[in-house]
This record gives C-alpha cells, sequence and structure tokens, in this order.
C-alpha cells in the first residue's frame, strides 16, 4: 500500500507507551510496550517485531511506502536505509527523560502534524 496523502489520526495507549527513557529499540518490546513511531507503524499497517528500533529496521523486509515521505526511511545502498531528520526528531522527543509529560505530548502532536498525522492519547 501507498501512502495516499491524506491525514491519519493515531491514538496513543498511554498504558502501552514506552517514553522517557525506559527502553530502548521500542517500536515494540518485549512487554507489547511501544514508542510513538510504534504507534504510528502499525496505524499504518507495518508489522513491529519485537526489538525494531527505528522505521529503517523496517524497511529491510517489508515496504514503507506506506508512511508519508518526511518519515519514509531513505535507502542509501542495498538493505542500508537512514531514517529521516522528522524521525530523529520525534525520538529524541518520546524519549528524553527531561521533558515533563505535558511537553512531551505536545511536540510528538506538533511534529507528527507535519507529517499529517493528528495524534489523540488516552489513558
Amino acid at each position: 500500500m501507498r501512502y495516499d496523502g491524506r491525514m491519519k489520526q493515531v491514538t496513543i495507549s498511554r498504558k502501552r507507551w514506552c517514553r522517557g527513557g525506559k527502553s530502548d529499540a521500542a517500536l515494540r518490546t518485549a512487554s507489547g510496550q511501544s514508542c510513538c513511531l510504534g504507534f504510528v507503524a502499525r496505524a499504518y499497517g507495518l508489522k513491529t517485531p519485537e526489538g525494531s528500533g527505528q522505521f529503517s529496521d523496517l524497511a529491510d523486509d517489508q515496504s514503507v511506502t506506506c508512511l508519508p515521505t518526511s518519515l519514509r526511511p531513505t535507502q542509501s545502498a542495498p538493505y542500508s536505509y537512514y531514517d529521516t531528520p522528522l524521525h530523529d526528531k520525534l525520538v529524541n522527543a518520546n524519549d528524553d527523560s527531561a521533558i515533563k509529560p505535558a511537553k512531551r505530548e505536545a511536540t510528538i502532536k506538533a511534529l507528527l502534524a507535519r507529517a499529517g498525522i493528528k495524534v489523540i492519547f488516552k489513558d
């Protein structure tokens, strides 16, 4: 499936959201938690194997053309991908333990809005 350009809504469950530097490689942890990008990946139909940490980790095994261009990893060589600057900003906002919860959520909402993604946080 290719990205169709329409705004998508992504719901992040605070109970399943891994944030504040609590875990590495958290598109999906062993306990089923995810960073903000894990929720985005699944909303776009991507599989997130346990231990995958970045969108570039997914690109070797599945097409990532369903993602907005601003989040889609770019291939630099066969089986070698790098993530976008927006992706990296989201990782930093999600994982920085010094950010207060309200600011973290606001930052993630604003960053994902740049990619045409509306975020809802729920308890």
